[in-house]
C-alpha cells in the first residue's frame, strides 16, 4: 500500500488507516529486522479482507501493480547481493520474501513469462546465500517446464534465468542438473550474444562441463573445464572486467587442484584473492579464501589454513550468506579430521550436516572427495562417533560458528 491510495472517490492516508485498524485491534504492528513497520492480521481477519478484495474488480490491477513493485525490489537488491553490505540486503528481501512468493503466485496465474523468468533470476543468489535452496528448486523446475512447452522468453531471457537455474542445481551438488542448463545458456549466449554474455555462461559451464555424476565430478573438471575458462578469460581481459579476470583466475583453481597440482592451484586462488581484496569484493575474497584454505590443508599447512578459513567464516557469518557458512564450517572440520582430531571432526560434521540439511547448500560433500580429503557424512561411523554427533547436530549456525572460532 502507498501513500494516496483511494477507496472509491474518498482518498485516505493509508498510514493513518493503519493505525486506526491497529487501535481497534484489526491488525498488530511489529517492527521488522530493520526497525521498519510492519503489520500483521489476525488470520481470520486477514481470510475476510483477502475475499473481499478478490471480490474487487481493482483486484487484478492491484496484484500487477504489487508483482511489478516487488519485482523492482528484487532487481534493485537482488542484482547488487556481492557488495560489503550484502547481510543489510539479505535481511531487507528477507523481510519481504512473502511479497516475492506472492508476486510470483500471481504472475504464474498470468502465464507472464518474461515477468516471472526476470523474479527468478533476481533472486537466486538471495535463495541461495539465504538458505531456500530448495523452495528455489521447485520454483525453477516448475518454471522451466512452463517455458519449454509455451516458448514464451527471448533468448537472453531463457539464457538468463537457466543461468540461475544451474547456480541453484549446483549448489545443491547436482552436477548434471547444472550441466544442462549451464549447457544451454552457453549455447544462447554464443548465437545470441557474445561478448560478457558469453564469458559469463563459459566460466558457470567450466563448474560443470560435462553431464555426468558426482562420483564422476573430478575427472569432468579436470578433463573438460580449462577450456572454458581461458575462453572466458581471455574475454573478460579483453573487455576490461577486472571481477570476471578474478572469478576466472578463481575457477582455474579447481582444475588445478583436482589435477594434482595445488601449487599452481594455489598461486589462481591466491592472484585472484588479491584482486578480490584490491576490488573490496568481500564476496570473492570469501570464496578464495576457501580454496587457499582446502590447498593449505591439503598440503599439510594446518596453521596457516585454520586462520585462512576462519578469516573467511568470519566473512561470511558478518554477511549472514548461509550457504557460505556452511560449506566454511564443512571446510574446518575436514581440517580437523585430517589433523587426528577426530572428536572435534565429528562433531563440526555433524553441525554442518544440520546446517545442508536445512539449506540443501550439499556442494560441499563432493568438492572434498574430488580433492582427496576426507568428509563425514550422513552419521557416526563408529560408536565412539555418536556422542560427538549427537552434540554437533544440537549446533545451530551461530553456535557452531562461536564453537568453530572458541576452539581453533
Amino acid at each position: 500500500m502507498c501513500p494516496g491510495a483511494v477507496a472509491g472517490d474518498a482518498p485516505i492516508d493509508v498510514f493513518e488507516g493503519l493505525t486506526s485498524l491497529a487501535e481497534k485491534s484489526l491488525v498488530r504492528p511489529q517492527d521488522d529486522a530493520h526497525g521498519d513497520a510492519r503489520f500483521l492480521m489476525l488470520e481470520t481477519i486477514r481470510a475476510f479482507a483477502l475475499e473481499r478484495f478478490e471480490a474487487s474488480p481493482e483486484a487484478d490491477a492491484v496484484r500487477r501493480r504489487h508483482a511489478e513493485y516487488f519485482l523492482g525490489v528484487a532487481e534493485r537488491i537482488g542484482t547488487a547481493l556481492l557488495s560489503e553490505d550484502r547481510r543489510e540486503k539479505l535481511i531487507a528481501l528477507e523481510d519481504d520474501h512473502d511479497n516475492f512468493r506472492a508476486a510470483l503466485a500471481w504472475l504464474e496465474t498470468q502465464r507472464d513469462l518474461p515477468a516471472m523468468a526476470r523474479l527468478l533470476a533476481a533472486l537466486w543468489r538471495f535463495w541461495q546465500m539465504h538458505g531456500h535452496l530448495y523452495e528455489a528448486r521447485r520454483s525453477f523446475d516448475r518454471f522451466i517446464a512452463l517455458d519449454d512447452q509455451r516458448h514464451g522468453l527471448g533468448a537472453a531471457e531463457r539464457r538468463a534465468l537457466l543461468t540461475a537455474a544451474g547456480g541453484i542445481a549446483y549448489w545443491q551438488g547436482d552436477i548434471s542438473a547444472a550441466h544442462r542448463w549451464y549447457r544451454e545458456a552457453a549455447d544462447l549466449a554464443r548465437v545470441h550474444e557474445g561478448g560478457l554474455a558469453l564469458a559469463n555462461a563459459l566460466y558457470d559451464l567450466s563448474f560443470a562441463p560435462i553431464e555426468t555424476s558426482q562420483a564422476d565430478w573430478t575427472a569432468s573438471i579436470v578433463e573438460a573445464s580449462r577450456p572454458l575458462v581461458e575462453e572466458a578469460l581471455a574475454i573478460f581481459r579483453a573487455e576490461g572486467d577486472e571481477d570476471g579476470v578474478a572469478r576466472a583466475l578463481w575457477a582455474l583453481t579447481n582444475q588445478y587442484v583436482f589435477g594434482g597440482n595445488p601449487a599452481e592451484g594455489e598461486a589462481a586462488a591466491r592472484e585472484a584473492l588479491a584482486l578480490n581484496r584490491k576490488f573490496g569484493n568481500a564476496f570473492g575474497i570469501g570464496w578464495a579464501l576457501h580454496s587457499v584454505g582446502l590447498v593449505e590443508v591439503a598440503t599439510g599447512r594446518f596453521e596457516a589454513a585454520t586462520a585462512t578459513l576462519l578469516e573467511a567464516l568470519d566473512l561470511f557469518h558478518r554477511a549472514g550468506d548461509m550457504s557460505g557458512v556452511t560449506l566454511i564450517s564443512s571446510d574446518l572440520g575436514v581440517l580437523a579430521l585430517v589433523r587426528g582430531d577426530r572428536e572435534r571432526g565429528v562433531r563440526i560434521a555433524a553441525a554442518a550436516d544440520r546446517l545442508i540439511e536445512q539449506t540443501g547448500a550439499a556442494l560441499g560433500r563432493i568438492s572434498y572427495q574430488a580433492a582427496g580429503l576426507p568428509v563425514l557424512q550422513g552419521g557416526p561411523e563408529g560408536p565412539e562417533d555418536e556422542a560427538p554427533w549427537a552434540e554437533g547436530r544440537t549446533l545451530d549456525a551461530d553456535a557452531l560458528v562461536a564453537y568453530l572460532r572458541a576452539s581453533a
